[in-house]
């Protein structure tokens, strides 16, 4: 199966030929409290930039005034940036004399990394206005913080999912299937990801739609807030309107057509942005942990009660922490703007409720292709689903107004791709090329 490659808006290789470096050649606080680095770069590398003081990051909320070609792709050679400290405390206080000068940096020192384009940083920013990509090792480095509303509107947030030899997808779920659709979650089987992969951190929201698409989506929810996630309203957002095409997995990444929703925002920025499988999905939303069942709590929840037939409080007050859900909406009130609620391990939002996203797989809801990836796990390494049930396509995560049954990594439903209403939505992915170590 042909895949289109992880493209970067520079144009630029995929991976240098040579283990990239950077040199600090001078670091330079100016009495105005300017401060100038001046720096080399051995081969054309993603560089990402940090100012420690006395050992201690001065986190990304201080680097938001930092001009100069860091955290995206610099060219080979000699550069230069400017940074002022965004401190409040450093302001000229009311009552201060002629002579007063801001404080310096204490034992300061800038601190780059160099990354090759095939192994990027952890997370990509897509300003969708200029286009500019930006990388950061950490959401606590990206500038005003990932929770930041222009990352919600203005710009795109996608997080790294690394590789892995073996995680575990499905129900692990011991005593059977006690609830009805706890057996379209089983068997609990290995999977195997040679790729790393992007993920959004957020639903797709309704203003990025309107500034990456220069249109406004027609949407039941969110009366003008653009923080809201593009739903169904109008059978506007099936599955075939996303990729143009319903070809999955014999086209592969390729079959996204020009006119489609995917394909005009391949177009404009770039990058070979697609729907997540099935399994890269809950993969995404364990966060790195096993056997879960909220992404946040391990073990398996099949009721909101205790064993005495009781309302378990613990178990409703953590799925009210991470889902919007029937504990705090509605089928009348609706989905909320994106990350509402609490992320998981790996820094998703909403991947549980508020509004159920699309997948790639065709369906149907039934455990059988997680059977035969038990008995072939050639088909668990890089798993497309199934190839002979076209007629449907996986959602996942649940929806505002559905139960605890459907707030749960494993949840699975399978409606027809042109299917589609105010209750669905979608976050976009973007597969790098195989072959190179995960972060």
């Amino acid at each position: 199966m042909k895949r289109l490659g992880f493209v970067l808006a520079s144009g630029l290789a995929a991976a240098a030929l040579a283990e990239p470096t950077v040199t600090v050649d001078s670091f330079v606080q100016l009495p105005s409290r300017l401060v100038k680095v001046a720096f080399t770069v051995s081969e054309a590398a993603i560089v990402t930039f940090d100012v420690e003081t006395n050992g201690v990051s001065v986190g990304g909320a201080n680097l938001q005034t930092v001009e100069g070609p860091v955290n995206r792709m610099a060219a080979a050679g000699s550069h230069s940036l400017r940074w002022w400290p965004a401190d409040e405390r450093w302001d000229r206080p009311a009552n201060a004399t002629s002579a007063w000068c801001p404080p310096r940096l204490d034992n300061a020192r800038a601190v780059f990394r160099v990354w090759e384009a095939a192994r990027p940083p952890r997370y990509l920013v897509i300003d969708l206005e200029t286009k500019e990509f930006t990388y950061y090792d950490d959401a606590g480095a990206i500038p005003g913080g990932v929770t930041a509303d222009r990352y919600k509107t203005d710009c795109l947030v996608l997080r790294l999912c690394p590789k892995t030899d073996c995680y575990k997808m499905g129900s692990a779920n011991p005593w059977g299937t006690d609830h009805w659709i706890q057996g379209t979650r089983k068997p609990y089987h290995a999977v195997k990801f040679t790729r790393d992969f992007y993920l959004g951190v957020y639903e797709f929201t309704q203003g990025q739609y309107k500034k990456a698409l220069d249109v406004a989506p027609d949407c039941q929810w969110g009366g003008g807030d653009l923080r809201f996630p593009v739903d169904g309203k109008n059978s506007s957002l099936g599955q075939n309107r996303l990729r143009g095409a319903n070809t999955w997995p014999e086209g592969g990444h390729d079959a996204v057509t020009d006119d489609s929703i995917l394909g005009r925002l391949r177009a404009k920025y770039g990058l070979a942005f697609d729907l997540p499988t099935e399994a890269q999905w809950e993969y995404a939303c364990r966060g790195g942990r096993e056997g879960c069942t909220l992404y946040n709590r391990d073990g398996f929840i099949l009721s909101t009660k205790d064993e005495n037939g009781n309302e378990d409080e613990e178990i409703k007050r953590c799925l009210d922490e991470i889902a919007v859900c029937y504990l705090n909406a509605t089928a009348e009130t609706g989905p909320c703007p994106v990350g509402t609620k609490a992320p998981n391990d790996w820094g998703f939002y909403d991947m549980l409720g508020n509004l159920q996203e699309w997948c790639l797989d065709y369906g149907p809801e039934s455990n059988d292709f997680y059977q035969q990836c038990v008995d072939n796990p050639a088909l668990a390494i890089d798993p497309v689903g199934t190839t002979t049930e076209a007629g449907t396509r996986i959602m996942r995560g649940g929806s505002y107004y559905q139960g605890f049954w459907n707030m749960t990594c494993t949840a699975r439903s399978a409606p027809g791709a042109t299917w589609t209403n105010e209750s669905i939505g979608f976050r976009l992915a973007v597969e790098l090329p195989g072959g190179e170590e995960g972060q």
